[in-house]
């Protein structure tokens, strides 16, 4: 059963300064620094998928593809980590995810689903949080987004957690 929260109310003051507190994800300051990948299917020029793992509110990844079947954003560990809680932040209300999963691998090719959530609206700016069962560390892990409103998924924030 997934549980979802906004960044309302106690939540957010037990999150920290942009929900990083305890995020798995490093704050990256390039594709590959300071370590891990963080890596998309698309992405537009300015707007690299590293961005949306850089704790900066005012930085996006957007992918560059409109329409495809899906669009993915992914971040590779070093070493292979146990999530069972995960966020996203939303950027415009239109480009953020309605339908999406995430998903872990330790092959960047088979994946397994941890979670799937439909049917999701949003404001502005927002942020969500999810808790799902697992006990499997993966190396890989990714948002695979099957919906957004309008042309392409725009995101603030993606990160990981272990409690």
């Amino acid at each position: 059963m997934n549980f979802a929260f906004n960044n309302v109310g106690f939540l957010a003051a037990l999150a920290g300064t942009g929900g990083a507190a305890g995020n798995l994800i490093p704050d990256m300051t390039s594709a590959t620094a300071p370590e891990g990948e963080a890596s998309a299917d698309s992405e537009v020029s300015t707007r690299e998928a590293w961005r949306a793992m850089d704790r900066d509110d005012s930085t996006v990844w957007q992918a560059s593809t409109s329409p495809p079947a899906s669009w993915f954003l992914k971040y590779e560990f070093d070493s292979a980590q146990t999530a069972v809680r995960w966020a996203i932040s939303a950027d415009q209300f239109n480009q953020a995810p309605t339908d999406m999963k995430l998903q872990g691998s330790n092959d960047d090719a088979a994946w397994t689903d941890l979670d799937d959530l439909g049917g999701l609206s949003w404001t502005t700016g927002e942020r969500k949080e999810w808790t799902f069962t697992n006990s499997t560390a993966y190396l890989y892990y990714r948002v695979l987004i099957t919906d957004v409103p309008i042309s392409t998924p725009r995101l603030r924030g993606f990160e990981l957690f272990a409690s």
